[in-house]
């Protein structure tokens, strides 16, 4: 009987615990989001505005890499990632909520290396491509590039000043990032003429088996009000560079 009291009791406690919860998996993935010393990063600052919209709070569970953090949402063992690209097998997986406008991307080379004022250019020349990152259809799916899969893009950049790739692909709102993360950045790298945009939206990917205490409509209201009005990117602007 007092067995049974007590199992009932933390039962109930640990459902107490839980409710209120934003439970965000976060991998290595600077810019964005970073583990060390604390998490920190865009996804991070607009991961505590979420969480605040819907009066929640946020709390940040470590994760080795992106393909732990999608097992998680199918699980239920996370309730939310930032920063995915939408895609038909995303839209059923998980529940999609709008979060910023997408970068444009753009490539990184040494000064005297390759010059890439057009898409062309980049043939015969081996780029460095973050893993499990999307950037752009046409350049995902070309097979004729050759890509090779690197951690992330400041190991891109490090293997690019080590003359290990000849090019590395990088969203434009990296650059800042990239620039104090490098001393020698603005002379040892040279950022292409040639650019690309996508027309997209970044989404938030919500697994469907959360337990945020909010129901499905009022939430998908209340974060496409704040996607509209800008709330997400006015976030990222108010950012210290110390917390980027």
């Amino acid at each position: 009987m007092v067995r049974r009291f007590l199992f009932a009791t933390l039962s109930l406690c640990a459902f107490v615990a839980s409710a209120g919860q934003l439970r965000a998996c976060i991998d290595e993935f600077p810019p964005y989001q970073s583990l060390m010393p604390e998490p920190h990063g865009n996804n991070i600052a607009a991961l505590r505005l979420f969480a605040k919209l819907i009066d929640h709070d946020p709390v940040f569970l470590p994760s080795p890499n992106f393909a732990r953090c999608q097992r998680m949402l199918d699980m239920g063992d996370a309730d939310i990632v930032a920063g995915v690209i939408a895609s038909p097998e995303r839209q059923q997986r998980w529940i999609l909520l709008p979060y910023r406008r997408d970068s444009r991307y753009l490539f990184l080379t040494r000064p005297g290396g390759v010059t890439v004022s057009r898409y062309d250019n980049l043939l015969g020349h081996s780029i460095a491509v973050s893993r499990n990152t999307m950037y752009f259809d046409y350049f995902d799916n070309d097979s004729r590039l050759k890509k090779q899969v690197v951690g992330d893009l400041v190991t891109g950049v490090r293997m690019l000043l080590a003359d290990r790739v000849d090019v590395v692909i990088a969203p434009e709102n990296a650059l800042p990032f990239l620039s104090r993360e490098f001393s020698n950045f603005a002379h040892a790298v040279q950022v292409s003429e040639y650019r690309y945009q996508e027309d997209r939206v970044i989404q938030f990917a919500l697994s469907r088996q959360h337990r945020l205490d909010i129901d499905e409509q009022r939430l998908r209201r209340v974060i496409t009000e704040a996607f509209e009005q800008s709330l997400f990117e006015s976030a990222l602007q108010a950012m210290p560079a110390s917390a980027q």
